[in-house]
Parts: structure tokens; C-alpha cells; sequence
């Protein structure tokens, strides 16, 4: 008797090993194909627009809400606005910021993207540039990256 239940319970554990082993292993899986992307996520990122330092104001961060069943990405805007010669001591001359929300509501097409297991999102209206995807973690986590600009971040499911 004390033999069976030994067994049975080795059974038991062993199955549960093997499906958390199942689960763990397909949610941690990048996503393969466009039509795996759907819901939504809620996203950051840092942008520090090429050939410009912080002292020309064109340092921004960004919060990014993407819809990839409607396609529509909305994204709000908080950029520094610093003074000609800032220097940190004047007073009279001080950093500001200034937050535009939205800063962008547009629709995207979405594509693949250039490397293996990314995805390329073009806003229709063209105003920003092209981002580069890539789903982690079972589409749970997004890895954003601009097309010819600084920008990098990441955009976490809701």
C-alpha cells in the first residue's frame, strides 16, 4: 500500500514538473507571425534625437499605448526645454518641460520587421518614425526600437 502511494504521488509530481516545465517554456517563446500580435500594451521609452544633446531641448520621453487589434498607436510626449547657455548655476536661466499628450494618435500598418522574430509598425500618417518590434515572453513584453533614430524601450501587455 505504501508502495502505491509512493508511486502516486511520484506521478503527481512529475506531471506538475512537466506542465510547469510546458508552460514556462511557450510563454517565454518570441511570436512568429503578424496575426499572433493582438491586445494591448502600455509602453515607455527614451528618445534623444540624433544629432542633438540636451541643450538644444530635443530630449523627450515617451508613454506609448498600442492597439494591435485596431491598429492605432497613441503616444504622449514630455520634452526638456533648455535655455541657450544653461550652464546649471544661472538661475535666471532654468530647465523646464513641457508634456504634449497626444502627442501622436495615428493608425500602423505592421510588416515584418529586418531580423528574425521582429516586426516593423509604419504609422500611416508618417509623422514618427518606423518602430521595430520584437514580442518576448509569449507577446507579453514588446522590445521597442526606432528605425534611424535613438529611441529605445519596451511596451508591457495589459
Amino acid at each position: 500500500m505504501l508502495k502505491k502511494i509512493n508511486l502516486f504521488i511520484f506521478a503527481v509530481v512529475s506531471s506538475v514538473i512537466f506542465i510547469s516545465a510546458f508552460l514556462y517554456s511557450s510563454n517565454t517563446r518570441a511570436l512568429d507571425s503578424t496575426s499572433q500580435l493582438t491586445g494591448e500594451c502600455g509602453g515607455v521609452f527614451s528618445m534623444i534625437r540624433k544629432n542633438f544633446v540636451a541643450d538644444d531641448g530635443n530630449t523627450v520621453d515617451v508613454m506609448m499605448y498600442i492597439n494591435f487589434d485596431t491598429k492605432k498607436i497613441s503616444i504622449s510626449s514630455t520634452q526638456i526645454n533648455v535655455p541657450n547657455g544653461y550652464d546649471g548655476i544661472d538661475f535666471n536661466k532654468q530647465v523646464s518641460y513641457t508634456t504634449r499628450s497626444p502627442r501622436a494618435s495615428e493608425d500602423f500598418t505592421i510588416d515584418a520587421g529586418p531580423i528574425a522574430k521582429s516586426f516593423k509598425i509604419k504609422l500611416t500618417a508618417g509623422g514618427m518614425p518606423d518602430l521595430i518590434i520584437m514580442p518576448v515572453s509569449g507577446g507579453n513584453t514588446i522590445l521597442v526600437q526606432a528605425v534611424d533614430e535613438n529611441v529605445v524601450g519596451m511596451c508591457q501587455k495589459l
